[in-house]
């Protein structure tokens, strides 16, 4: 039964575009995916090495499938724009709703967001968004962020980043003014207080948890079904579950990953 599968999945792997097209004499294809630096779900190293829990996911669904993926590092409005041109792939990952991609419905990764102001600042933790009403909101101008937040970003004066170049850039705003609140994944923005030792304070708890899924140029819709059959075999048997196990501790793993499921 499970070959039986494989070998529908593959065929449905070998019908999309150009990607189709390179694997026609039956050889492994490499499929092309752009990513950003975004631990713990995908970074890149100094040797050029992707890894990460979303990097481990999509490598081992492709590799039930005989092909593996070559992970470009691109600014996140660049690779959005790649891949609906089709000049790449897939871009690991996005959230819901952006236009003019096929989406494949199994998170890879989780933006747990969280508002982020100077160190001084006198909020401890974060209770509600009106606790920001006399705030000014960073926030860049490429990313799709929840309803939550859109009259936040939205407000007069609000300061849109136009460039995803430096991803920092939100950061040592808030660094150099107060009374400036950003909202970034929770995770992230500890690391890079860690290791940049910034005069930042990430509130806890997070506003919201948002999934953000792998998505394929639109020409590749048999590519992304059958990625995505795969994925959803990994979530029953429990092995997407222990990829992310290996990059996220047991607390701040979301529940459906921890019970293998799809959230």
């Amino acid at each position: 039964m499970y070959r039986l599968l494989k070998s529908v999945l593959l065929a449905g792997l070998l019908s999309g575009g150009a990607w189709a097209a390179a694997a026609s004499d039956a050889k492994s294809a490499s499929l092309t995916v752009c990513l950003e630096q975004w631990y713990p779900y995908y970074s890149v190293d100094e040797d050029g090495v992707a890894r990460g829990a979303a990097v481990d996911a999509l490598s081992l669904a492709l590799a039930e499938l005989g092909h593996s993926a070559d992970f470009q590092i691109l600014p996140y409005a660049r690779c959005l724009r790649s891949v609906r041109l089709g000049h790449v792939d897939a871009v690991l990952t996005v959230s819901p709703g952006e236009d003019g991609l096929t989406y494949v419905d199994v998170p890879l990764a989780y933006w747990k967001i969280a508002a982020v102001v100077h160190a001084d600042d006198p909020l401890d933790r974060f209770e509600s968004l009106d606790q920001f009403a006399a705030y000014t909101p960073i926030y860049f101008v490429s990313y799709t962020y929840p309803e939550i937040l859109r009259p936040l970003i939205e407000k007069p004066g609000a300061v849109g980043i136009s460039s995803q170049e430096d991803v920092m850039q939100p950061l040592r705003i808030l660094q150099a003014r107060r009374r400036h609140v950003s909202f970034e994944d929770m995770l992230w923005a500890k690391q890079v207080a860690r290791e940049e030792g910034l005069d930042i304070k990430v509130l806890e708890p997070a506003i919201l948890t948002e999934p953000n899924y792998l998505a394929f140029s639109p020409e590749l819709k048999g590519v992304a079904e059958s990625v995505e059959e795969v994925l959803r075999q990994m979530q029953a048997d429990g092995r997407l579950a222990e990829v992310f196990a290996r990059y996220l501790a047991e607390d701040v793993l979301p529940a459906g990953v921890k019970g293998g499921e799809g959230s």
